[in-house]
């Protein structure tokens, strides 16, 4: 099943988006002619077991490549949504006029850092 191309729009570079989405519809195009190839090889007529193996094999391993690339996305998508949701948050809180939104920012990204010097 080919997904729409990205959901999200998050300022992203467009070169950088159209390079993912052609990943993506390369990989699913891979595994479109593997498994028809596969299947040409494995007639009666045609002695070529491994060939059908092969084929077989670079199909799965194409489709688990998409659904790793998406999953990832989704993933990178997700923190990007919250890191908004965040920031517009602290925005209306008016942290960024006290110094607040600084200190939640490096909180929560670095940690507790006072401790440990």
């Amino acid at each position: 099943m080919i997904g729409s191309p990205l959901q999200v729009c998050q300022n992203n570079h467009q070169d950088s988006e159209a390079t993912i989405n052609c990943q993506i519809h390369l990989e699913l195009y891979t595994t479109y002619i593997s498994l028809p190839t596969s299947s040409c090889f494995d007639s009666d007529g045609v002695a070529l077991k491994n060939i059908v193996k092969y084929f077989l094999q670079q199909s799965h391993e194409e489709r688990e490549y998409d659904e790793k690339l998406r999953h990832y996305l989704n993933e990178q998508i997700k923190s990007i949504k919250e890191l908004g949701d965040h920031n517009t948050n602290l925005h209306k809180t008016g942290a960024h006029k006290s110094g607040m939104a600084e200190y939640v920012f490096y909180k929560h990204t670095l940690g507790d850092s006072d401790n440990e010097s």
